[in-house]
């Protein structure tokens, strides 16, 4: 077996776009390279979060299959309020929806592989 290609890369961001680098990042481990330092923004953030941790492509894919996408729309009172709750939210609250779901899904994965703060993901 012969090793693995050390790589870096950097994410860009774009929503549904994690799903498509997800696929790139399948594509680039059966190609025989490891990502080594990643780096990202919004969704690419998320793929970059996820193979820092340790999470593979087919680990991601797997992740994404499972996961019910209207639990990501966690909306608060103010959001629930007929014609003017969406709006409120974007200029109150930031946006529409709170991200509680989201944010506890990626602690949970993230934590699966030991990681809690940034110092966690330092390769020696």
């Amino acid at each position: 077996m012969t090793e693995k290609q050390p790589i870096n890369a950097v994410f860009e961001g774009g929503g549904v776009k994690g799903v498509g680098l997800v696929g790139a990042v399948s594509v680039t481990e059966e190609m025989g390279y490891q990502f080594r330092s990643v780096a990202g923004t919004s969704a690419g953030a998320i793929v970059a979060a996820m193979l820092a941790a340790g999470y593979t492509a087919g680990d991601m894919k797997d992740i994404l299959d499972e996961l019910n996408y209207n639990d990501l729309k966690d909306r608060s009172l103010i959001d629930k309020i007929p014609l003017v709750g969406p709006m409120a939210s974007i200029v109150f609250e930031k946006g529409i929806y709170e991200g509680r779901f989201f944010e506890n899904l990626m602690r949970s994965l993230l934590e699966t592989k030991n990681i809690r703060t940034f110092g966690d993901l330092i390769n020696e």
